[in-house]
């Protein structure tokens, strides 16, 4: 029947292929393309949309360098194909190729206006996003549900409280303000800008409509903003009109974590179970560095084991936090373990291993993990460099420690931040170097804070300098700080 299709007719073959595109059947819609004796715009359009909306990007490049060698550069008036390619390229991280595809159709409509704001949001060009939705609003184009998303998604990621304020009335004006995906947007920004009212107020308009996604972003909106008491209050609220999930119970157990009751959070995996409700990784992860704070290192093996027993492996951001868990709590035998055990390490393993072996004493086996990664190829950073001056400056490693700081500076280029200056302060200070470290902090001038000077103030009263004391604490006092540092 498809090869009587395809030699005589081909516009029945051309709403073939269009069918297995609707339905993501990009095997039987390849097929049918390759038996097609001609092959206009529209045919191509077809695969090139069906390939693009299903997330085959590299397929979708692909069919788009064939559609060029084959001399039919027609996408250009066809929406829908247009609309999946602009989507594709973005996903694709090749946002300025989305933006001549979009300015290359002489026609076009909500999709892919919509398309091209939410391929800037992805790739973290939220003021073009913004100024491309004022742009379409003013060239007439009434913007729909997914428009209003990914616009208020980007002023939540800039921080930009103000236009958000502005898409929040514009969307007001189109009745889209009560659209329940909208408002989750808008519960989601007003909280990551600190404006918990109306975060609230949002919420309560959407009364009846309410979804988990709106439950979690208010539970979430509290705890980001350190209002554990609301936080709780809120999931409970949800539990009682039968709403629960994962991501409730994340946010519940960062609330509660910010109130300071760490011990309290660790109780959270038990209400979990009770409730019927399976843990995700970032339950896992939360709890894992609320353990770490807490120094709960039999808790910490306890989730360790249920994370692994729930088949979550050894994903990096996991395995991160295990290794944070385990060096916080004096654990290095497990912590090495992880480490060995992480099919992919980057920098922030290294350093999270590096550290746990300092502040445990263990500078020499710290220096020689640096001295690893470096070979391994991950390339070190400004953190990498603090853990190597924290081992070397609890060891009295002088030298060492001079040697690391040029490597820093002239083999990396790195710019070095108050925090280095402060480990280096107190290197020169645990070895006697009292006059040099003085001398230090004093060049610092006005980068120098207050806690540098607390920093020699240490040193000069351990080693008796009653006169560098003195003058150390007239510069603190100065700075107006009464912080203590434990490096």
């Amino acid at each position: 029947m498809e090869k009587k299709i395809a030699s005589e007719d081909v516009v029945l073959q051309t709403a073939l292929l269009n069918m297995y595109a609707r339905c993501h059947s990009l095997e039987d819609a390849r097929k049918v393309f390759a038996g097609m004796c001609r092959k206009d715009a529209i045919c191509w359009n077809s695969l090139l949309a069906a390939y693009a909306q299903s997330g085959s990007g590299k397929e979708a490049l692909q069919i788009f360098r064939e559609m060029d060698l084959e001399g039919c550069n027609g996408y250009g008036g066809d929406v829908v194909a247009c609309s999946a390619l602009v989507t594709m390229y973005g996903k694709c991280k090749c946002v300025d190729r989305a933006k001549v595809v979009f300015q290359s159709m002489p026609e076009r409509n909500v999709v892919t206006w919509t398309a091209l704001i939410g391929a800037l949001v992805d790739n973290d060009r939220d003021k073009e996003a913004m100024e491309l939705f004022r742009t379409m609003d003013h060239s007439g184009v009434k913007p729909n549900d997914v428009t209003f998303v990914s616009t208020i998604d980007a002023c939540a990621n800039s921080m930009d409280l103000a236009s958000g304020i502005v898409f929040h009335r514009r969307a007001a004006e189109v009745g889209m303000d009560s659209n329940v995906i909208v408002a989750n947007s808008l519960i989601k920004m007003y909280g990551k800008c600190k404006r918990l009212e109306e975060a609230m107020s949002v919420f309560n308009r959407i009364l009846g409509i309410r979804d988990l996604v709106s439950w979690n972003a208010l539970i979430s909106a509290f705890a980001q903003n350190g209002d554990g008491r609301r936080a709780l209050e809120t999931y409970w609220a949800m539990i009682r009109e039968g709403q629960r999930d994962a991501i409730a119970w994340n946010a519940v157990a960062a609330a509660i974590t910010q109130t300071g009751d760490q011990r309290r959070a660790l109780g959270i995996l038990r209400g979990m179970d009770n409730e019927g409700v399976k843990p995700d990784n970032v339950t896992f992860i939360t709890l894992l560095d609320t353990c770490a704070d807490c120094n709960a290192l039999v808790e910490g093996k306890i989730f360790h084991a249920r994370a692994m027993e729930l088949g979550f492996g050894f994903d990096i951001i996991l395995g991160n936090a295990l290794l944070n868990m385990y060096g916080k709590c004096g654990s290095l035998r497990e912590a090495n373990r992880v480490f060995a055990a992480m099919p992919v390490r980057n920098s922030v393993s290294w350093n999270t291993l590096i550290v746990a072996y300092a502040q445990n004493g263990h500078v020499k086996l710290a220096i020689g993990l640096f001295r690893d990664m470096d070979l391994e190829g991950i390339v070190p950073n400004q953190v990498s460099f603090l853990s190597i001056f924290f081992a070397c400056s609890h060891a009295g490693m002088l030298e060492e420690g001079c040697k690391y700081f040029q490597y820093m500076v002239a083999d990396h280029g790195l710019v070095p931040t108050p925090e280095h200056y402060g480990c280096f302060v107190d290197l020169l200070g645990r070895t006697g170097r009292l006059a040099d470290a003085e001398e230090l902090v004093t060049g610092m001038a006005n980068d120098a804070r207050s806690l540098d000077w607390l920093i020699l103030l240490g040193s000069s009263t351990l080693q008796e300098n009653v006169e560098q004391a003195k003058r150390a604490v007239q510069h603190a006092v100065k700075l107006g700080s009464k912080q203590y540092w434990n490096c």
